[in-house]
């Protein structure tokens, strides 16, 4: 339901384009390989496999490949290991339409997506004000 809703948004874009989906990383991995999409849009719980594994062998098929996460799960619990898996940004499903396009267009111009929360958490990280990035209260 979720790619459905996603593939209705994007299709109303003049700019932007479908080329495929996938249900499993099996396919996903083929849709990859086959169609070299310029951004894959990725969730981190599918059937069968772990997302985040998915997104380590598509970054080591196509190392250059623009990955956004749109997920379910709290990004306070996943957004350091799937930057670190390779991708270039998390977004949360629940967030709207324009939020959604906004993070699209901003991982294809090679920046990367993530709230102002947990920006300001990894940021806070990295000039060592805190232990580690994952759930606190910020």
């Amino acid at each position: 339901m979720i790619r459905e809703g996603l593939r209705a948004l994007i299709g109303r874009e003049r700019d932007l384009i479908v080329c495929g989906e996938a249900e499993t990383a099996g396919q996903a991995l083929d849709a990859v390989a086959n169609l070299k999409p310029d951004l894959v849009l990725a969730d981190i719980t599918l059937p069968g496999r772990d997302g985040i594994e998915l997104i380590k062998d598509i970054c080591a098929l196509q190392h250059a490949m623009l990955i956004l996460v749109i997920s379910m799960h709290d990004e306070s619990l996943y957004t350091e290991r799937v930057l670190r898996a390779g991708t270039r940004g998390y977004i949360m499903k629940q967030e709207s339409g324009p939020t959604m396009m906004q993070a699209i267009r901003q991982v294809l111009s090679g920046r990367i997506c993530l709230s102002e929360k947990m920006s300001a958490r990894l940021l806070e990280y990295v000039a060592g004000k805190r232990t580690k990035a994952s759930p606190s209260s910020a």
